[in-house]
């Protein structure tokens, strides 16, 4: 089961959801979506602790931290998908 977040400690350090992250962002500049996604704990994540520092302007975003309970640990299950 997944969960959404606000870029912060919650992906395994206050919480088991340990097996991923992933976060798309649309621009307002019409230049597209931005995806970054990680196989790794969020709240150990460099990566993760970098966009926490930006100052991301976007339309709509959506993050969220995975706990596997289908599926491998893998990058390419960091997101939600439909089959």
């Amino acid at each position: 089961m997944c969960e959404l977040l606000a870029l912060n400690a919650r992906g395994g350090v206050t919480c088991d959801h340990t097996d991923g992250w992933g976060l798309a962002s649309y621009d307002p500049d019409g230049s597209g979506v931005r995806i970054f996604r990680e196989d790794e704990a969020a709240g150990f994540s460099s990566i993760a602790a970098h966009l926490a520092e930006l100052n991301i302007v976007s339309c709509s975003t959506i993050a969220h931290i995975r706990k596997a309970t289908q599926a491998d640990v893998t990058l390419s299950n960091c997101h939600s998908v439909y089959r």
